[in-house]
């Protein structure tokens, strides 16, 4: 991205923040569409982060963080700040939240890593808690809140992307289960219907890849249970 397209970019990202008109939609959506492509194939478009076209407001801040970042450069800015960032991740599209969804997951690995072979055990503070608890919450919400039909017929892709979901799960679920007994912020997550379900479909494909069951039906009888 050259210095030009980067301003360029950060002026209208401003624009759309500042001078978004609440009663007006139609000019809200032009500022929007004034955002300039940035240019980085691969990387989550102005529409993967904000579905509603600049219209919601969380939307309107995970655009001016994360819009046009590479993963290595998103990992960078969240790991300055994660509960400043965390919110843009949540309220981003589905498309957005996964590819981002590896930020927070890339600090939890460095976090785990910097206490390697030290020994941690039930009741003690694991360092990387507070990220293994963000994520679980992160993850939840997007399951619960996946677009329309996306669980139900999921494509190749979105399959492999819930098993690389379920797989962030278990490097969460390891971290929270030795939290204090009287702390149960990341351990509730795991009781969740949608993490319950995608544990059980990731365990369902993993034993059988031919398998006709969606993840959406999973989830829903979870929901039940």
């Amino acid at each position: 991205m050259t210095p030009h397209l980067k301003e360029t970019i950060r002026q209208r990202l401003e624009d759309l923040r500042e001078k978004q008109d609440v009663c007006n939609s139609a000019f809200t959506i032009k500022l929007f569409e004034a955002i300039p492509d940035h240019g980085r194939p691969g990387i989550p478009s102005k529409y993967d982060i904000s579905p509603t076209e600049g219209l919601q407001l969380d939307e309107q801040y995970a655009l001016l963080h994360f819009y046009g970042k590479t993963a290595a450069e998103a990992v960078a800015m969240y790991a300055e700040n994660e509960f400043f960032y965390q919110e843009d991740i949540l309220f981003m599209g589905w498309n957005a939240f996964a590819y981002y969804i590896d930020t927070p997951h890339a600090l939890l690995l460095q976090e785990k890593e910097a206490v390697r072979g030290t020994a941690i055990e039930e009741g003690d503070w694991h360092p990387a808690s507070e990220t293994a608890s963000t994520l679980l919450m992160l993850i939840s919400h997007h399951l619960e809140f996946a677009p329309a039909g996306l669980l139900d017929q999921p494509s190749a892709a979105v399959s492999q992307l819930l098993l690389h979901l379920a797989d962030i799960v278990a490097d969460c679920a390891e971290i929270v289960q030795l939290d204090p007994p009287g702390y149960n912020y990341g351990r509730k997550y795991l009781k969740y219907p949608a993490i319950r379900g995608l544990v059980s479909y990731a365990e369902t494909v993993r034993a059988d890849p031919h398998t006709a069951i969606t993840p959406g039906e999973i989830m829903r009888l979870h929901r039940l249970s």
